[in-house]
């Protein structure tokens, strides 16, 4: 179908990935409607291609009765506890109102520690979402890997220590993802034909990165000089606990973070139509979210 034949829903499209799926999907000329606890907060409120749905995760009323006319849905999640419940009833409610495709954004901790707090809840959520599919219809999982604006977290400690910290040794090659790119693969999903991507999962690494060499971009993109500096897992966990933002399991699991990667995805390429994001280019559009590091 053609963009004036489709309307897309999005939920979760007010974030980081959300914001560049939805920029787009509209570039591309679709007409779109975003489910939101807040639309006064989105940056798409006066594009007259977009409507808003006000609402939230505990009564699915308000996106019950406004998913039809829908043919595709773009799901994005972050509340991890709840995440199962909540993406297997949206998908419920979607593909019964006649949504031919879903485009979810999950996690490569399924492939690659499953055992995990975030494995965990994105391996149940995909599955709440499979057992109500039906069989003419698509689900298409994203599977990125780590994001890079987890940078973030690190200005704290570049501030103090002039080095990013971590449990893995300096050396450790690891797998990186820029949201802008998850935003662009899902956009990509969204507008291309549904039988092309059918039920596929896409995992997504981006850039392969050492610790060392993340520090690096860091001092390239900001002009000062920024280390790595490699801690015990009892100190990362201690880091993380007492920063309060995350429960005990995550904590633990990201604590243990030592191994190193390999690319999943060396052919995102071929999907994206462009090369994946470096950190460096990253770090150059996001500036604005690391003003410790400005000041």
């Amino acid at each position: 179908m053609s963009p004036q034949e489709e309307r897309i829903y999005f939920i979760g499209g007010t974030g980081g990935v959300g914001n560049k799926a939805v920029q787009d999907v509209l570039d591309a000329g679709y007409k779109i409607t975003i489910y939101s606890r807040q639309p006064e907060k989105s940056s798409f409120n006066n594009n007259p291609n977009v409507t808003f749905v006000q609402g939230d995760y505990n009564d699915f009323t308000p996106f019950e009765q406004s998913i039809k006319g829908h043919s595709r849905l773009f799901l994005l999640v972050a509340n991890l506890g709840d995440m199962p419940r909540i993406k297997g009833t949206l998908a419920k409610i979607a593909y019964a109102s006649g949504v031919q495709q879903v485009v979810d954004v999950s996690s490569l901790t399924i492939d690659v520690c499953n055992s995990t707090a975030i494995g965990q809840a994105h391996y149940r959520a995909e599955e709440a979402i499979r057992a109500v599919k039906k069989d003419t219809s698509s689900y298409v999982a994203i599977r990125p890997w780590r994001f890079m604006s987890n940078h973030i977290w690190e200005q704290q400690g570049i501030k103090a220590l002039g080095a990013i910290t971590g449990v893995a040794s300096s050396d450790c090659v690891q797998g990186w993802i820029s949201p802008n790119d998850i935003g662009a693969l899902a956009a990509v999903v969204l507008t291309e034909p549904i039988e092309k991507h059918g039920d596929a999962i896409y995992p997504m690494t981006g850039e392969m990165l050492t610790p060392a060499q993340r520090a690096d971009s860091f001092s390239k993109s900001f002009g000062i000089s920024v280390g790595y500096k490699q801690i015990s897992i009892k100190e990362q966990y201690d880091i993380l606990t007492s920063a309060g933002h995350f429960p005990h399991k995550i904590c633990y699991d990201f604590a243990q973070s030592t191994e190193p990667d390999y690319n999943h995805s060396p052919g995102l390429f071929l999907l994206l139509g462009r090369e994946p994001e470096t950190l460096e280019q990253w770090l150059a559009k996001n500036k604005a979210a690391f003003q410790l590091l400005l000041s």
